[in-house]
């Protein structure tokens, strides 16, 4: 298998600062979650989470950091995607000369999305982040996630392979939505698919069954001043998902006698 690596630049420059090579992730399988507890989940879905940890140590600067990992590609069973079997993903830090300077800690977000959601039911999700900072201002939003990486199969680790290496320097290429689905309205619902700025709660009711690529921003302000933007990419696995209760209520017996109905 291919090493992962994630690269670090600075500022403006294309030439990387330097290159963290990863170890063996931390691998937990993420079990479907339906809201609806009348509701069970296809029992095909299978989502792993993979945490890589490291420790880098860099210099206050008075330009950006890009922290950067890229990888091909997305499931080519994604519905709401232009070739997605051939889109690769971008997962990047930018450390901003401010946040470098208050050692600022950015946004976690307070849990995982939904593996699998209902057509028919409300995601209702609490999409929420923790800013680990006090008195910062968080703010929500649907974003595009980032493509990265290729298909060249005669270089993995180039530009346009599996695993580029090094990794590619910003202005990152958001995804290619397949019309009429778009980073705003990324999937078919109604009502459509929001996120509270405020609260950074999730809604909307799927109707169409597929497999959807959404992207949600957190922008972290203290004092008004930007200190990070971060960027969560997943998939909702939107299914018909099967009723756990039946509700079937036994009828009376009828008995007729001399033209009378008797119950």
């Amino acid at each position: 298998p291919l090493q992962g690596t994630v690269t670090v630049l600075r500022g403006n420059s294309s030439v990387p600062l330097t290159k963290v090579t990863l170890g063996s992730p931390d691998i937990t399988n993420i079990l479907p979650n339906i809201s609806n507890p009348c509701l069970t989940a296809p029992p095909n879905v299978c989502v792993e989470e993979g945490v890589y940890e490291f420790q880098l140590n860099l210099p206050t600067s008075n330009e950006s950091y890009h922290i950067v990992y890229q990888r091909c590609c997305r499931n080519n069973s994604i519905t709401n995607l232009i070739n997605p079997g051939e889109t690769g993903a971008t997962y990047s830090v930018e450390l901003l000369p401010a946040a470098q300077t208050a050692c600022n800690n950015s946004p976690t977000f307070n849990d995982f999305p939904p593996v699998a959601i209902c057509t028919g039911e409300p995601i209702d999700f609490d999409h929420s982040a923790n800013s680990n900072d006090p008195g910062e201002v968080l703010v929500y939003s649907l974003c595009s996630p980032f493509d990265g990486g290729g298909t060249d199969q005669t270089n993995a680790t180039a530009p346009n392979g599996v695993a580029p290496d090094p990794d590619l320097p910003p202005p990152f290429q958001n995804i290619n939505f397949l019309p009429p689905y778009n980073f705003m309205n990324p999937l078919s619902a109604n009502p459509a698919l929001t996120i509270d700025p405020n609260t950074g709660f999730l809604t909307g009711v799927p109707n169409v069954v597929g497999q959807i690529v959404v992207g949600v921003c957190v922008e972290e302000y203290r004092n008004g001043v930007l200190m990070s933007i971060t960027r969560r990419d997943f998939q909702f696995n939107v299914a018909q998902c099967d009723p756990t209760v039946v509700a079937d209520i036994a009828e009376d017996e009828i008995v007729t006698l001399q033209g009378e109905e008797y119950y």
